[in-house]
């Protein structure tokens, strides 16, 4: 009968409920079973490097050992005027290692969307249904939902970010352990309001994942992704975890480097003119969002709003921005001292320290050096 029920909620997808039970929370080391496609680096331009680690543990008010290790960090690196001024990875990894960014890959769908509305492919005011005529045809409301609303997680589509018991029938893992994520991406989403109130959202960047498929015929993992990639000057290849059928997890599933990541932090500061850079830079004076009615606005005690597939840190007199994933990943973008910080993480650690408050902390290092 609990089996029954169990196949049940899953929709009958025995695969799924299979992925469930025996992974449970999401994982670090879920880049090892699941698939990915891989992204090239086809014109790497390394870093210039000056050895100014000393300025980094001065921020940190101590050793980096000491600031990074007990919460879980594996790599940081820290750019400043464009130069990589420090580097440091734990006992047992790697610099260049490749690591899953989860959340982090929202900003880079964001980005993959902005360079397609440059080219003239789609639009920030086309409503979804444009492109996935069907989801309006299950709910009229669609018509009303903008990929602008989509990527600045404001679309009134529902989303449960934690799961509860009994688990197979909500929101995040039918994201995470999807069979078929572009099946469930258009069957599962559910129009809970008017767009205009912010929902953190994982079924936003899939939506915008196969929106943009059919704009330009091509998913985010294919030639896109590889001048993305390349003009940044990436040394090392990215990966992107996909699903059985090959379509990527845009909410979570790009994987790279430390120093690679830190690179979409430094376009958003060399780059004032592009469609991503003036999205981002109206996205700073986004207000703090709340989490539901009830909830005090940020998260925790940081202060922190949220637009173009990245949050915006209101935690000193100067926003800054800080793309963050799930397991300790973040990257901290200030223009107010021309730096980039990325931390990457472990997971079993979210207890120690939030995103949001990693994200704090860096950004006041940044204020610092």
């Amino acid at each position: 009968m609990a089996i029954t029920s169990v196949v049940a909620l899953s929709g009958g997808d025995i695969g799924y409920t299979w992925r469930v039970i025996s992974h449970g929370q999401s994982s670090t080391d879920d880049i090892e079973w699941k698939r990915h496609l891989t992204i090239p680096a086809e014109s790497p331009t390394p870093w210039t490097s000056p050895d100014q680690c000393g300025d980094v543990q001065k921020a940190a008010g101590g050793s980096l050992d000491a600031a990074l290790l007990p919460g879980g960090a594996t790599q940081l690196v820290v750019i400043r005027h464009g130069e990589l001024i420090c580097q440091w990875a734990a006992p047992g990894h790697r610099i260049e290692e490749l690591r899953p960014v989860f959340s982090i890959s929202k900003t880079v769908t964001a980005l993959l969307i902005s360079r397609a509305v440059e080219a003239g492919k789609m639009s920030w005011k086309d409503p979804i249904t444009h492109w996935i005529p069907e989801l309006g045809e299950r709910d009229h409301r669609f018509a009303d939902i903008t990929l602008a609303d989509l990527v600045d997680m404001r679309s009134g589509i529902g989303f449960r970010v934690v799961a509860r018991f009994p688990w197979f029938n909500e929101d995040a893992p039918r994201v995470y352990y999807a069979s078929d994520l572009e099946a469930a991406t258009l069957d599962d989403p559910a129009v809970e309001s008017a767009p205009g109130t912010f929902t953190y959202n994982d079924w936003a960047p899939n939506l915008l994942g196969i929106a943009y498929r059919r704009a330009t015929g091509r998913l985010m993992t294919g030639p896109a992704a590889t001048e993305l990639w390349s003009s940044l000057g990436a040394e090392h290849s990215a990966q992107w975890l996909v699903d059985g059928h090959g379509f990527p997890w845009q909410e979570s599933g790009f994987v790279a480097s430390a120093p690679d990541i830190a690179r979409i932090g430094q376009l958003l500061l060399d780059d004032r003119t592009s469609d991503f850079a003036r999205r981002s830079a109206a996205a700073s004076t986004t207000p703090i969002v709340s989490r539901g009615p009830g909830v005090p606005p940020g998260y925790g005690s940081v202060p922190m709003g949220y637009g173009n597939g990245m949050w915006i840190l209101h935690d000193t007199n100067r926003s800054a921005y800080a793309a963050l994933g799930y397991h300790g990943e973040v990257m901290v973008v200030d223009p107010a001292t021309d730096i980039v910080i990325v931390r990457l993480g472990n997971s079993g650690y979210e207890k120690v320290s939030s995103e949001p408050q990693i994200a704090a902390q860096l950004e006041h290092w940044a204020r610092r050096l």
